[in-house]
């Protein structure tokens, strides 16, 4: 049997966490970004871990992330809040935190198609489809995307790439 614990975490309703567009202050050894023509770029990324042994979907923890360069006060990471605990809601965060926290024009890279595909859609002006997975964080998605006056620009990028890939020429450290 599943102790109460883990019962009340399971049952808990998943409220979307408040996301907001923040003042950030600069980092105090200076900021260090990256430009793909008049474009900030910016990668974001999300991921799960399950304790090793009997996958147990409760057990699972998940979280994201993303960078505009290094020392850049922008650059954050987080967990996820509620029992829904999926890389799909962990890469969308990630990705959601990004559009709050950044106003310029934007290249937004992201390993997960899925995420991609949809953020695109929502780029053009497409409402999100109320059946999609993880509704709440798709129309928050579509309000930020709405309230955007520079130029965003989303792109899917290869994710796990190793330093011995680059060297061997297989994938250059832009394409990274």
């Amino acid at each position: 049997t599943m102790p109460q614990r883990l019962k009340d975490i399971h049952l808990e309703r998943d409220e979307p966490e408040e996301i907001v567009t923040e003042n950030i202050e600069r980092h105090p050894e200076g900021e260090d970004e990256h430009f793909e023509g008049f474009l900030v770029e910016v990668f974001s990324d999300g991921s799960v871990r399950a304790p090793p042994g009997r996958h147990f979907a409760i057990l699972r923890r998940a979280g994201g992330g993303a960078s505009w360069g290094e020392h850049n006060s922008k650059n954050f990471h987080c967990t996820l809040p509620g029992p829904v605990q999926t890389i799909g809601r962990a890469e969308l965060t990630a990705a959601i935190k990004v559009l709050a926290r950044e106003a310029r024009a934007l290249l937004l890279r992201i390993d997960n198609q899925w995420v991609v595909e949809c953020l695109q859609i929502l780029a053009q002006g497409v409402r999100p489809d109320p059946l999609w997975e993880h509704i709440d964080l798709w129309e928050k998605a579509y309000e930020l995307i709405a309230q955007r006056t520079q130029k965003l620009v989303i792109r899917k990028v290869k994710g796990h790439i190793d330093e011995k890939m680059i060297e061997d020429n297989m994938w250059t450290r832009h394409e990274q």
